[in-house]
């Protein structure tokens, strides 16, 4: 039985209307585990990863998938990713954006924005006044900025990872006026304008009607607006056969990019549990990604008239894009 049979049965009466028991390559089982999973029946869901594990024996992503299952069907949890709030964040996380394809991906990113704001500052013939939307612990801005940036202003949400930012800002002898708060709730209670607002990754958080509000906050509040997000492939239904096999594909160049010990403290406690929230019908979303097309409508529907992307870096998840507003 093939992922398209299977998917055809599950559209017809959930993960109890599937017949896994034809399913023979790797593919086909891991597809049934991952059906399996979404009904969060982890026995059925391990025992079919573990078939497909056997079966493609050379696939870390299947291997890892195999391991997480089994996990979960013996009633265990890999949610190290997400406990607390720390000044030096969990250690699966940490380890995954240090690491791996992240450090060219920052790189690029940190280069583009350095870049962006030279061009403006020289643009207007002065240092540029800067908001930055959604700044984390500093990633992408600490190695982007200059003297052409002469104000520099910070909102996150999280109080310990501004508070890194602002701590590293004060080692390059930098200040900034920095306010823990979300995007929308700032830019609703502000009136302030600047001459460049960034944001790195960090919209994806805002649910997208949200989202749309919130650049239409911005127009006429700033000369340009860059934006970095990935252009994410959209698919018709979160369990269709083809949006699993592309993100199979993906975490699998994903957890080839690190080496033991790491691999197995970032895939136990943050990329599986990461891919099958993906598959998760019952997961609060937390982020909200979208094909670049999808981003640059939202932001001519908030009013943007001229926006032009370019592509930043080629991440295993997906390209990275600059997307610039005016």
């Amino acid at each position: 039985m093939n992922s398209n049979e299977l998917w055809a049965q599950y559209q017809q009466g959930g993960w109890k209307a599937c017949d896994p028991t034809r399913a023979q390559t790797a593919g086909e089982l891991h597809y049934a585990s991952v059906l399996a999973a979404s009904a969060q029946d982890w026995e059925s869901a391990a025992r079919l990863a573990g078939r497909a594990a056997a079966a493609e024996p050379h696939s870390l992503l299947l291997s890892e998938a195999a391991r997480y299952l089994q996990r979960r069907s013996d009633g265990q949890r890999d949610v190290a990713y997400a406990e607390g709030d720390t000044a030096d964040g969990p250690a699966a996380f940490s380890a995954f954006v240090r690491g791996g394809g992240n450090v060219p991906l920052y790189d690029a990113v940190s280069t583009a924005l350095r870049r962006e704001h030279g061009r403006l500052a020289a643009a207007l013939g002065r240092p540029i006044e800067l908001l930055d939307i959604g700044v984390g612990d500093g990633r992408a801005l600490l190695p982007a900025l200059s003297a052409d940036v002469a104000g520099l202003h910070l909102v996150e949400p999280s109080a310990n990872m501004l508070a890194t930012c602002v701590e590293a800002l004060k080692s390059l002898g930098r200040t900034a006026t920095a306010r823990v708060d979300t995007a929308q709730t700032f830019l609703a209670s502000n009136r302030e304008k600047w001459d460049l607002v960034e944001a790195t990754f960090s919209l994806q958080s805002i649910a997208p009607a949200e989202r749309v509000d919130a650049f239409a906050r911005l127009r006429g509040r700033c000369r340009r607006l860059l934006v970095v997000e990935f252009d994410v492939r959209e698919f018709a239904h979160d369990l269709a056969p083809e949006r699993v096999l592309h993100f199979r594909e993906c975490f699998e160049a994903g957890l080839i990019e690190y080496t033991e010990p790491e691999r197995d403290l970032i895939a136990r406690g943050f990329l599986m549990p990461v891919y099958f929230g993906y598959f998760d019908p019952g997961a609060e979303r937390v982020n909200h990604e979208h094909s670049l097309r999808t981003w640059v409508a939202q932001l001519q529907r908030a009013g943007f008239d001229q926006v032009r992307c370019h592509v930043v870096y080629r991440y295993w998840w997906a390209p990275a894009y600059l997307i610039d507003a005016a």
